[in-house]
């Protein structure tokens, strides 16, 4: 009858699929058989191209043996005052679009890490570090614009001029900032994560009972650090930072004299948070020069000498950069 199959053609149907399974399990034999030498073949090829690649798209801006010891054009004293004009400028920066100090200690620290690999006259200090916040407040999920960091750092530089309007060299300077970022991330090789001491810090305080005062001397003390490359020293946990803080703010309030639980008191205090005393004197004493002599340098006396140095080296854009290389 129509609409229904006949008992042979059901048969060629079963048939063919029955070829066609065949030819599947000869071809998955022809590929077994050839298995080690094509695969090998395919991990060589593609070892190849990727060798290819790389050298045809090399990233001018990745961190080589080269790169990271070049000669330093300018004297230590200068490099002390752009580096520390660099943190002032993100934490005012700060200050302005009201973000906590976890987010402008972050931004210190990809400052001192990016320049740590680069000499300063890599790129433009002041557009380093909008870049270095813009990324901060992304990493540390504080949001705030583009045009926000910008005006704000934008009026610290330049105080006497108005605010940015939305127009050309707004979108120039917006360009140039998110050129940096993107340099920046290469010299961080897109690892933004790391641990600050404050946790650290508050745990210890609490454990030893430390009054409020010395917590707040300690928790400034903290915050100092990211001023100076050693929130950044890979020799220095963040638990010796946070002890040092501490160990700092009770000479300073001279406080020798804790209220230490009596579980703790066999061992210095520092001991039982697994710290030396060397590495306290150490970082203690590093922290408390940095602070004497950047301390007594004003915000307009290190935004004269940014001024100088950008008019004297005149660093190139980031988009200079990327059009060389291009």
């Amino acid at each position: 009858m129509e609409g229904r199959r006949s008992v042979g053609g059901v048969q060629r149907d079963r048939e063919r699929e029955r070829e066609k399974e065949k030819e599947r399990e000869r071809r998955e034999r022809r590929h077994s058989s050839h298995g080690h030498n094509s695969s090998a073949a395919v991990h060589a090829a593609k070892k190849q191209r990727i060798a290819e690649n790389k050298q045809q798209d090399e990233d001018p801006f990745a961190v080589t043996p080269e790169n990271v010891h070049k000669t330093q054009m300018i004297d230590a004293d200068t490099d002390m005052i752009l580096r520390y004009f660099g943190c002032l400028l993100m934490r005012k920066a700060a200050g302005l679009l009201r973000l906590p100090a976890r987010t402008a200690c972050t931004a210190q620290y990809y400052f001192h890490r990016f320049y740590d690999l680069h000499p300063l006259h890599k790129l433009d200090i002041a557009l380093m570090a909008q870049s270095c916040l813009y990324l901060a407040c992304k990493a540390e999920e504080t949001l705030r614009k583009a045009r926000d960091v910008i005006n704000s750092c934008y009026f610290l530089l330049q105080p006497q001029q108005p605010m940015l309007k939305i127009g050309k060299k707004y979108w120039d300077l917006r360009d140039e900032v998110v050129a940096a970022e993107q340099i920046l991330l290469r010299t961080l090789d897109f690892d933004l994560t790391f641990i600050h001491p404050h946790k650290f810090l508050l745990n210890y305080i609490n454990s030893l009972n430390g009054s409020q005062a010395l917590a707040q001397v300690s928790w400034n003390l903290t915050n100092d650090l990211y001023y100076t490359p050693l929130c950044m020293q890979r020799n220095h946990r963040p638990q010796v930072l946070a002890c040092s803080s501490l160990y700092l703010a009770q000479f300073i309030l001279e406080q020798s004299n804790m209220e230490v639980p009596q579980s703790m008191q066999q061992f210095p205090w520092w001991e039982v948070f697994d710290a030396k005393k060397q590495d306290l004197e150490e970082v203690s004493s590093s922290l408390l020069d940095s602070l004497q002599t950047l301390q007594a340098i004003p915000y307009d006396t290190a935004l004269m000498v940014y001024q100088e140095y950008a008019q004297k080296y005149s660093p190139p854009s980031p988009l200079q950069l990327a059009k060389a290389a291009a």
